[in-house]
């Protein structure tokens, strides 16, 4: 392979060195907003993607995030923030296992054999995402594969549109050569964050966990979380902030706290109708 065909590993021509301050600044902001709109040039396969994941989320089937490097790390940092943003359990697997997380493990993202050994408890109805800025990451296409084999839906995000590396869904990200060439923490890494979180926040939405563009199944283990539910029920609920109080001491969820403010129901009712899948089916009569 000539990896220095990859977009990845261009030079961008015309870039102010790096050296150059303030100016060269300027154009790393510049670059870094170009790369953000490469996500919606790919609108319709970020939501098919996140279709998938929230079909995985309603049926409550696992959700697996890979990727070597920093596209590892990007996916890891994602399968992490699922839980305290939305109650999602997701799980993630870097090249290199997690020292990699802190310090780069060379070779790593080079056995594809680590890959599929990472997707081989995959199962059917669930979800693999694969990362790779460069598209061509053996590590990355093992797991994929394993994953297909295994009869799980996959999904790749790469910033190589030409990637060989086969998914049911591919988000090519056209974030073309990095001011400093080779380096994809810079723009592929920002495109590739803005995907996945785009990928994960309309899936979480598609599967009723987010309400009027608010976090309804926020986690309150804190002071600022706690008051964040208890203006949610407030606003939502449409009660006053003692009531939301209240209604808080009886159930630790916010989303069905918001549900009892609405219906005037007990915690128990307000669980069983948020079965129907989102706070607005559960308030219809």
């Amino acid at each position: 392979m000539r990896f220095s065909s990859l977009p990845t590993e261009s030079v961008r021509a015309s870039f102010p060195p790096l050296e150059s301050g303030p100016r060269a600044v300027r154009a790393l902001a510049k670059a870094a907003a170009e790369a953000a709109m490469a996500v919606g040039r790919v609108a319709n396969a970020v939501d098919r993607a996140a279709t998938l994941v929230a079909t995985a989320l309603c049926n409550e089937r696992r959700l697996l995030f890979l990727g070597a490097g920093t596209s590892g790390r990007l996916a890891v940092l994602e399968a992490t923030e699922l839980w305290p943003t939305f109650r999602v359990k997701a799980d993630a697997a870097l090249a290199g296992g997690q020292k990699a997380l802190v310090r780069s493990v060379e070779g790593a993202e080079d056995d594809a054999s680590a890959g599929g050994m990472a997707a081989s408890a995959l199962r059917r109805g669930d979800v693999a995402v694969g990362v790779t800025a460069s598209g061509v990451t053996p590590y990355v296409d093992g797991a994929l594969r394993m994953a297909r084999r295994r009869g799980a839906a996959t999904i790749l995000v790469t910033c190589n549109p030409r990637t060989k590396i086969r998914a049911g869904v591919v988000v090519a990200l056209a974030t073309g050569a990095e001011p400093l060439a080779g380096s994809t923490r810079m723009n592929a890494g920002t495109a590739t964050k803005i995907a996945l979180n785009a990928i994960t926040t309309t899936a979480a939405a598609k599967a009723g966990k987010t309400w009027r563009n608010r976090m309804v199944e926020v986690l309150a283990t804190n002071a600022k979380l706690r008051d964040r539910a208890k203006r949610l029920v407030q606003e939502l609920g449409e009660v006053t902030a003692s009531q939301a109080t209240r209604l808080l001491r009886e159930t630790a969820s916010a989303k069905e706290a918001i549900v009892m403010a609405r219906l005037g129901c007990g915690a128990g009712e307000a669980r069983k109708r948020l079965k129907r899948g989102s706070i607005e089916a559960a308030i219809r009569p």
